[in-house]
């Protein structure tokens, strides 16, 4: 899949990191139109939207102008104390479309570690799209680690759930190292039952 290329023409639209989601104004609904007709498969996030909020302690937040970003901003979060587990300290995501048993189900977003972990060099993120309440069931996850440049990071699964949209959230836990990384923009894509992972 080509994010990279697609993603690079959102550059023109402003990130929103407010906590509740925003009307959209004609030329963000027609751009968001035509930018899942580029995609494959149905676009289960609004990219210009992305709803960061943050859980844990030890942590500090803010947004970052990145003007070579598409969207020209990124939700910066700084572990001041590495934690047990990447989810006691976790960035938790807006999801907008469902998912069902059988679907595979890809997620692109942008990142770098401003401040890696200092004994291994880079940034650790587990990315998971997951049920947001207990027993958190994962449809698709993986344990990245994230360069001091940005770059597209892609994970891909197929589900073994089905969820609605206001069941799931998008999470980057980061809790098990100390380390300051940056999120960026990201895509949730539903490909359908039967496509490639």
């Amino acid at each position: 899949m080509q994010f990279k290329m697609i993603a690079v023409t959102m550059l023109g639209f402003a990130l929103s990191f407010t906590a509740t989601a925003q009307e959209l104004t004609a030329e963000e609904q027609a751009y968001l139109t035509a930018l899942e007709a580029e995609l494959p498969g149905s676009l289960m996030n609004n990219p210009l939207d992305p709803g960061f909020t943050t859980f844990g302690d030890d942590v500090r937040t803010r947004v970052v102008e990145v003007p070579e970003l598409p969207g020209g901003y990124a939700y910066q979060a700084k572990v001041r104390r590495a934690k047990p587990r990447p989810w006691d300290i976790s960035i938790s995501t807006n999801v907008t479309g469902d998912v069902s048993v059988g679907d595979s189900v890809a997620v692109a977003f942008w990142a770098r570690a401003k401040d890696p972990d200092r004994d291994t060099g880079v940034g650790h993120i587990q990315v998971r799209l997951q049920q947001s309440a207990s027993p958190y069931a994962g449809v698709v996850e993986q344990m990245l680690e994230i360069g001091s440049d940005w770059q597209l990071y892609e994970i891909k699964g197929v589900s073994a759930h089905s969820f609605s949209g206001n069941q799931m959230s998008l999470v980057f836990n980061i809790g098990d190292h100390k380390q300051t990384v940056e999120i960026g923009q990201y895509f949730i894509l539903n490909l359908g039952a039967g496509a490639p992972a």
